[in-house]
């Protein structure tokens, strides 16, 4: 800048006029630029850290204040800085792998189970979500019958003897408490018969009838 100056002459009485300004600035250039130096401006807070857990960082930032110019010196340094955050671990959920093949069929006729099984591949950590289930089981059936053989009840008490006496027999029964289906089978007999062993009945004498009468035995 450039100024000039003048002075007072006559001072201002019985309410004249007041004095104008005494001193006159202009600016003004030699025909050189300046140097404008940049200039930072202060550090804002830091920011919060950019996950709640595990390796993470926060930063904070400034921003130039006043710009160098062609002919001042540039800012040094950096406009952000990260500081590493320390936190605690991330909870590691449980991985498991894809379902593997379903098993055959625990029976070959009939109604059975089938299971598949699948395996961990990342254990829980840091208190993460807990394995799901690793096996898998439903009902199948190969699609065919199961045979069903007959199952017989214990035998019932012999009966008594069809005679007291003599030649005869005496039986004995049980019955099916299961019944075989079309593929099953059935041996054995519902009804057993055995001898008595009874002594000989008592026979009595028997004779024929009376024969036609003889001659008398005198002619007078």
């Amino acid at each position: 800048t450039t100024s000039r100056t003048r002075t007072v002459t006559k001072a201002q009485a019985f309410g004249g006029a007041a004095c104008p300004n005494l001193t006159e600035t202009h600016s003004c250039s030699p025909g050189d630029v300046c140097p404008i130096d940049c200039v930072w401006s202060d550090w804002a807070d830091w920011q919060s850290c950019t996950a709640s857990c595990g390796e993470t960082t926060q930063r904070r930032i400034r921003t130039q204040k006043v710009k160098s110019n062609a002919v001042g010196t540039n800012c040094t340094g950096e406009a952000v800085e990260e500081l590493p955050c320390s936190l605690s671990a991330c909870p590691g959920d449980c991985g498991v792998s894809d379902w593997g093949a379903w098993d055959l069929c625990s029976v070959s006729c009939g109604t059975g189970t089938t299971s598949r099984k699948r395996n961990i591949t990342q254990n829980v950590a840091n208190g993460g979500a807990p394995c799901p289930d690793l096996t898998e089981t439903h009902p199948c059936s190969p699609g065919t019958f199961c045979p069903i053989d007959c199952v017989w009840s214990d035998w019932a008490d012999w009966q008594s003897c069809a005679a007291s006496c003599g030649e005869t027999t005496k039986k004995r029964v049980r019955t099916q408490t299961v019944t075989a289906n079309e593929l099953g089978t059935c041996t054995g007999d519902a009804e057993e018969t055995a001898d008595c062993g009874l002594a000989a009945c008592a026979i009595d004498c028997s004779l024929t009838e009376w024969a036609e009468w003889s001659a008398c035995s005198v002619s007078c």
